[in-house]
């Protein structure tokens, strides 16, 4: 499969939505499992083997979510995870 480039016009930094995440329910389907595994404290390896997909994909997913949501580490996202009512504390 050829690799995707984005143009320039098309990087999160020119995005309207790059300083503000949106809620939480507006997030891709695919991002939503894994976001919610991140949360709870799995690895990346379990995360991966859940979801059938790669570590590298796991990884790359996790660095999406705390880039789109402004947030710095996995403890800050499920700290926003508790507080959008995603898990349970």
């Amino acid at each position: 499969m050829p690799a995707v480039t984005a143009s320039p016009a098309m990087t999160m930094e020119n995005s309207p939505r790059a300083t503000s995440a949106p809620p939480a329910r507006h997030r891709p389907p695919r991002e939503i499992p894994a976001r919610k595994l991140v949360a709870e404290g799995h690895t990346t390896k379990e995360i991966a083997e859940l979801l059938y997909i790669s570590a590298k994909t796991v990884e790359s997913r996790r660095a999406n979510l705390l880039q789109k949501l402004g947030l710095r580490d996995r403890l800050e996202l499920t700290r926003y995870a508790i507080r959008e009512g995603l898990i349970e504390p």
